[in-house]
């Protein structure tokens, strides 16, 4: 391999202001072109800054770069982006951009011939100015990139060298025919890998089926006979799967189809296939599986270093916990081609629970898979940004399987470039999400890693941990799983430095599982890496472990070593009863303290484990478990009516979701925190549009995330800033919704808008038992340029800022479908095409003394009341004379009269009778008990 490596230097006797100068250390000599040859290099997109990319241009002479993304505004390298800046950063180097993503992007060499191809490219090279030109991709490795494709096809003359960062400093230069030859190797090995799997397979099912004689039936156990028929009844499903093509739907239907209960296979563009099982295993499946995984897999917790642009490296503790299995291969944790072993995760092999599912998992993918990928996620801010499951290990074009448990996340899928459609319409992005239920499978077929990206978006609001089994076949060369003797014999650890690496797994005590945690989060086993500061005392390791991994709330513990305690994992060690610990000083650092207690060092043929207690603190609270933090109410406070479970499409999945997701107390926000600042006037869609965590501002510290109550896959429910009542939230979809653009297609979607209303409502019900809601949509307060929204609210209208409750609210609550419509029948209207219109006519209040007039403003009506001296009229008309009733009857008709000319004459007036009974006949109070 051609090397070649630019390293920083400091020169001594440099000047103060010249801090650090590039030069250029010449390892093995780039081969020269003569005068008939050009010289092509190949550059991808990767975490360096614009000006280092700028600089290597320089050094190797670049006169021009050419652009082949398909995408040029795709990625995390949003300064490598087509654009203005990008050009004359470009130019002022002296380097020419031309952008030929078009004619040369991923999409059209896809489509194209050889020949046209060929052509194009002697056109770029004939049009190209004298000297070095550079293409430029995606991806960072060339294997991995369609220009390497490209280069193929350039004219036989040309030089071509691949260059890929090794980090900030460093850089390696790969040449076209060991680039080519690494790409062979790495295809060639991966299908020979996979065509051994699909013979072992074969294999498997003739001795299942019992093809050969049927003495072999008899022979095989009773589970082995019950797998292989699952397998067979989920293949045989998967072959009859009715298909959806992404052209024939609307948004709106889309998202009907895809809560209908019913499993299809998605058709989308550019040959893209999805397969949807929304209940691939029923309730009682999913949860037995999911118990099983907390009992017998313990997650892992990596330490990722990343080098920021600037060249700063940072240490993270990956969120997301890990636990993979596979009986022929292990994983690199960070990245795939590194080799340490402190980098590499050592697989759990599979057990007879683990091959059984995934047998069934391939039955209904239509693939074969050797490995499993477990994903756990605490809460629902642990996120997953866009991104393709491009590791090496997944061969080409992966198919990948993934079984949700748990707590229902949104997974999107975006493409990577504007589709245009069949009758070359407008161009744009494709977006799609699936609801992830509690036990429904994605299958992520052919070309869904080669044209879309994915993600899981966090959800604010969503206490119910998640786990995510993906089921994936792996095969890298290297990476070959040993017996125990083997890597006994190999030395692999002698590189580390001084201070070795170390793992820890850190195993909740008995009394801490049985604890019920907040909102019903369960406490298990988990390994973390050793912190690379070797100055971190083990009270900033417990603080690292209750910020990253812990489930939220958990505070007071000790780290202790379990006196005694073998090497063993499991769940019998996590469980296992020690009652003699040593507890570890949190001022001390945790290295010290392990040397101290002799558990390190320890032999360099492995990366150490090192077995620790979690422990609470004599004295200390686990909080949930008492009243610091509100219980979350029981599954059996929501029910779902039957009348909606049949008549609304997707009733059952929204009603167990909601029921699963960990359902919150109400504790709105209060001041400036309360208030979020949008530029076009729309809060709530602002909100909606950074509530994924992949574009949000917020990122769950913000006040966006604050105004979050709960949210489903696709409803979201927000606290109101100036609320109106005791209890009063703010319902809309996901999805971009206004009253001028209702559909007939969208009844669907508001009529389960309704139905997840209701099921909040029994929640808040179960927490304010004396509080009767109503939910509905304010037809007064309906404008085409804002989302759609509907209001929850109590019927107390105790505001907690009686100013912030106007009588135009006031009358919009209380004056029936006229003014607050009830969705069923909101819906009804959008099915049939009838437009609303709103019938309510608000009265502007004024004084009953000055007759002075206050609008809709209750407050300034109740201070003007409070310093009115202004004589009152006579009382001509409104007694009810000498013959009518008693004297406390016509003054109590007066006053009501009165009420009515002040401007309350849409409350009725058995209300303001009742309200001047209270107000003991003090029309001054009277309004300010209309107030609140």
């Amino acid at each position: 391999m051609t090397e070649q490596t630019w390293q920083s230097c400091h020169a001594s006797d440099a000047a103060p202001e010249k801090r650090t100068r590039w030069c250029r250390k010449l390892c093995v000599p780039l081969s020269p072109g003569d005068g008939n040859s050009r010289q092509v290099y190949t550059l991808g997109t990767w975490r360096v800054s614009r000006e280092v990319y700028l600089w290597q241009l320089s050094s190797l002479d670049v006169k021009l770069l050419v652009d082949v993304r398909g995408n040029p505004r795709a990625g995390r390298e949003e300064q490598l982006f087509r654009g203005k800046d990008f050009t004359k950063a470009l130019l002022s180097i002296g380097v020419r951009y031309e952008y030929w993503g078009d004619r040369l992007g991923e999409e059209a060499v896809e489509g194209a011939e050889a020949e046209d191809i060929q052509r194009l490219l002697k056109g770029l090279l004939a049009s190209a100015p004298f000297g070095p030109i550079c293409i430029f991709g995606h991806l960072h490795e060339p294997q991995k990139c369609h220009r390497l494709q490209l280069c193929n096809l350039l004219p036989s003359g040309c030089q071509i060298q691949h260059l890929m960062w090794e980090d900030h400093r460093a850089i390696r230069v790969v040449g076209h025919d060991e680039a080519n030859s690494l790409y062979k190797r790495w295809v060639d090995f991966f299908y020979q890998r996979r065509l051994l799997e699909e013979g072992k397979r074969q294999r498997e099912r003739s001795q299942a089926e019992g093809i050969a004689s049927g003495w072999r039936r008899a022979k095989l156990r009773e589970t082995e006979r019950e797998d292989a028929v699952a397998a067979r009844l989920a293949e045989l499903q998967a072959g009859s799967l009715p298909t959806l093509r992404w052209e024939e739907l609307s948004a709106a239907e889309w998202g009907d189809r895809l809560r209908d209960g019913k499993a299809y296979r998605l058709r989308l563009p550019w040959n893209t296939e999805i397969l949807w099982y929304p209940h691939f295993l029923d309730d009682g499946e999913a949860d037995q599986l999911e118990r099983k995984v907390q009992d017998r897999i313990t997650m892992y917790h990596p330490t990722y270093f990343f080098q920021t642009p600037s060249g700063v490296v940072q240490e993270t503790v990956n969120r997301k916990g890990q636990a993979r299995i596979c009986d022929d291969f292990n994983f690199g944790i960070q990245y795939d081609s590194s080799k340490d072993a402190a980098a590499t995760y050592v697989s759990q092999k599979m057990e007879p629970w683990t091959r059984s599912l995934l047998r069934r998992i391939e039955g209904a993918s239509e693939a074969v898979f050797n490995a499993i990928w477990f994903n756990h996620y605490r809460d629902g801010t642990v996120t997953i940004h866009w991104h393709t499951d491009g590791n090496e290990g997944l061969g080409p074009d992966p198919i990948i399987g993934s079984l949700s448990l748990g707590a229902t996340r949104p997974f999107c899928f975006k493409s990577k470039r504007a589709w245009k459609g069949r009758d070359e319409e407008i161009a744009g992005i494709i977006h799609l999400t699936l609801p992830l239920f509690h036990g429904s499978l994605v299958v992520m077929g052919k070309n869904s890693q080669r044209h879309w990206l994915h993600a899981v978006p966090a959800m604010e609001g969503i206490h119910r941990e998640r786990t995510n089994l993906t089921f994936r076949f792996w095969a890298l060369e290297g990476f070959e799983t040993i017996d125990a003797a083997e890597a006994q014999g190999k030395e692999t650890m002698e590189h580390l430095p001084d201070k070795q690496k170390f793992r820890l797994h850190v195993v909740p005590d008995a009394s801490l599982v049985e604890q019920t945690c907040r909102n019903g989060a369960r406490l298990c086993p988990v390994i973390v890496d050793s912190p690379s500061d070797v100055a971190t005392t083990t009270g900033d390791m417990l603080r690292r472990l209750c910020d990253h991994v812990l489930p939220s709330g958990i505070e007071h513990l000790h780290l202790a070593l379990c006196l005694g305690a073998d090497k063993a994992e499991g769940a019998s060690a996590a469980h296992a009863e020690r009652p003699q610990r040593e507890l570890l000083d949190d001022a001390q650092p945790l290295r010290k303290e392990l040397e101290r207690l002799g558990l390190l060092p320890q032999p360099r043929h492995e990366v150490p484990k090192i077995l620790l207690a979690l422990i609470r603190k004599p004295g200390g609270q686990l909080h949930g478990a008492g009243t610091t933090l509100p219980a979350v109410p029981p599954r059996k406070a929501v029910e779902l009516n039957p009348e909606d479970a049949k008549s609304i499409v997707g009733a059952e999945d929204l009603f167990r979701e909601v029921r699963l997701s960990g359902v919150g107390r109400y504790s709105p926000p209060r001041g400036a925190q309360a208030e979020v600042e949008s530029e076009s006037g729309d809060w709530i869609w602002e909100v909606i549009q950074n509530l994924s965590g992949i574009q949000r501002k917020s990122k769950g510290k913000g006040r966006i995330s604050q105004m979050v109550f709960h949210q489903s896959s696709e409803f979201v429910a927000l606290y109101v800033a100036r609320s109106k009542s005791t209890v009063h939230l703010v319902l809309s979809t996901k999805r971009r919704l206004q009253f001028p653009s209702l559909l007939p297609a969208d009844a669907g979607a508001l009529r389960r808008l309704g139905l997840y209303g209701r099921l909040l409502g029994q929640v808040l019900k179960e927490e304010c038992p004396n509080l009767e809601f109503q939910l509905g949509v304010r037809v007064a307060r309906c404008p085409s340029s804002k989302q759609m929204a509907a209001h929850l609210v109590s019927r107390d209208f105790l505001a907690p800022d009686p100013m912030d409750l106007t009588q135009q609210h006031y009358l919009e609550f209380t004056g029936g479908p006229q003014t607050f419509l009830p969705l069923d029948d909101l819906a009804k209207c959008v099915k049939q095409g009838s437009k609303l219109q709103s019938k309510v006519q608000l009265h502007d209040l004024r004084c009953h003394r000055c007759h002075q007039f206050f609008g809709d403003s209750m407050r300034q009506l109740i201070l003007h009341l409070r310093r009115c001296t202004a004589p009152l009229e006579p009382k001509r008309g409104y007694g009810g004379g000498p013959d009518g009733g008693g004297e406390a009857e016509d003054k109590t008709l007066l006053a009501v009269k009165m009420l009515e000319e002040m401007g309350f004459a849409g409350c009725g007036r058995e209300a303001l009778c009742e309200i001047l009974l209270k107000a003991e006949g003090s029309l001054e109070r009277a309004v300010e008990f209309l107030a609140t």
